[in-house]
């Protein structure tokens, strides 16, 4: 498991992210952001103190945040796989805000 905590310096610019692993984010604090599969087509979403977003595994995406700091947990597979009792592959989370 791996966490880490965004900051709105961090990514005030669109930026290009891959997030290899599913991701489970918090809002620390009110704010928004911004994404998108293009950059020209990025939807803004506004996020009130511990709401959280699920992201996929494996999901390109354009990103940028405007005055959103939250904390990120990435899910391992392996995590997944022992939580669901699956096999490898098998388990896939979808995007959910």
């Amino acid at each position: 498991m791996r966490v880490e905590i965004h900051s709105p310096e961090s990514a005030t610019e669109p930026r290009f992210w891959v997030e290899h692993q599913s991701a489970l984010c918090m809002a620390l604090r009110p704010g928004s952001i911004e994404i998108g599969l293009h950059r020209s087509k990025m939807k803004r979403f506004t996020y009130s103190t511990g709401e959280m977003r699920l992201s996929p595994r494996h999901l390109e995406k354009w990103f940028r945040t405007d005055d959103l700091s939250f904390v990120m947990i990435a899910i391992s597979e392996t995590a997944l796989v022992a939580a669901a009792d699956e096999t490898p592959g098998k388990v896939e989370l979808r995007s959910s805000r």
